[in-house]
């Protein structure tokens, strides 16, 4: 235990100094390529960029054990400005690229301050995007459906990340557009919560309102599972949520199958647990697992389907590309693995900086066909 804890504040440390490395480049570009010469707003933007260059770490410590409106405040402008910050620092990367190659000092000025106010605009509007749940509708065949699924349709959803900015009332919300669309089932793919200190039963409560005939079924995610898990797993379960934990569970001819994220982490152990469910072969089913990783293993199995979240398509352009250089075609929408079909959701909310930028926040509409 106290090596994790060495780990931890020694990765907190590490991400502390690159983000004063960071705001120090901006810093720079706003004195030197703007032309700031005026020693009172130097001094202002130099302290103001210091503050809130620590701010994201010191509010995030804070955000794992408090739960009071100045520590949401704080930890709500701090995970904005990350946001914002991104864009500045992409800004004022490509304004000294700019103007070492081909910008004349005179237009260095100019160019800078568009750069920036553009990287102000995209900030602003990815805010405003991360309001606007899509709704995706998509059509799954699945072999062998019972005439019972036939047309019927689920809402699945993921990584919802309740806590600090993603609170009671967000949920209130989403559950409303749910019960809007009246399912016959609700599946979560984990990351229902952000992992930071909330209080329980206020985000959780919303949910025992869902109005569904088969019930609301739900996986861990790693933010379930910074610690302790059980204190955020009962009360999901008090609200009515059936939590799968490595587990089959036959729902009128559909076998719904749930693994856990820590358990299932390792290769090994995912095909261990799978090889324990006891999975009928010739009927149709369905994998809920966080991480869309491990494709070969579910295919092999005979899964019909899975169910995945945690990557949100990067979240902010252009970080969807590294989504997926690490899970490949896979990151995210409908994909197929010979037999296996798999959707990936870009999540229904957010985590850290509350913006979307080339991605969107989605709640998937499933329409169970047979396939032939």
């Amino acid at each position: 235990m106290p090596s994790n804890k060495y780990r931890f504040f020694a990765y907190l440390l590490f991400i502390q100094v690159a983000l004063l490395c960071m705001h120090w480049f901006v810093y720079t570009t706003l004195i030197l390529l703007l032309h700031i010469e005026n020693p009172v707003l130097a001094a202002f933007l130099k302290y103001t960029l210091l503050f809130l260059a620590i701010s994201f770490i010191s509010a995030s410590v804070l955000a794992m054990r408090y739960k009071n409106k100045i520590v949401t405040w704080f930890y709500a402008v701090a995970s904005t400005w990350m946001g914002f910050f991104y864009f500045l620092f992409i800004a004022s990367f490509f304004s000294w690229i700019a103007f070492d190659f081909f910008l004349r000092p005179s237009d260095a000025e100019i160019f800078t301050g568009l750069l920036l106010s553009l990287a102000l605009v995209v900030s602003v509007r990815g805010v405003i995007k991360t309001r606007e749940l899509t709704v995706t509708r998509i059509s799954m065949r699945l072999p062998n459906l019972p005439q019972s699924w036939a047309g019927k349709t689920a809402v699945f959803i993921s990584d919802i990340h309740a806590g600090h900015i993603y609170n009671r009332k967000f949920v209130n919300r989403l559950v409303e557009k749910i019960n809007g669309i009246n399912p016959d089932i609700v599946l979560i793919a984990g990351d229902f919560y952000d992992g930071l200190a909330v209080d329980l039963t206020a985000v959780t409560e919303p949910l025992s309102r869902l109005k569904t005939k088969h019930g609301v079924y739900f996986v861990t995610g790693n933010h379930e599972q910074f610690g302790n898990d059980a204190p955020y797993l009962n009360a999901l379960k008090k609200a009515g949520v059936k939590v799968l934990d490595n587990e089959i569970a036959d729902i009128d001819g559909l076998q719904l199958i749930g693994v856990d994220h820590a358990s299932t982490e390792k290769r090994k152990d995912y095909e261990e647990i799978l090889g324990k469910l006891g999975l009928e072969a010739g009927r149709p089913s369905i994998l809920l697992r966080h991480v869309p990783d491990h494709i070969r293993l579910t295919e092999k199995a005979g899964i019909s389907a899975q169910l995945s979240g945690h990557s949100h398509n990067g979240q902010v352009f252009p970080l969807d590309l590294i989504s997926a250089a690490i899970y490949r075609k896979f990151h995210y929408g409908p994909r197929k693995y010979k037999n296996l079909s798999v959707y990936t959701s870009s999540g229904t909310s957010t985590w850290g900086p509350p913006l979307r930028v080339g991605t969107k926040s989605e709640m998937v509409v499933i329409n169970f066909q047979n396939r032939a």
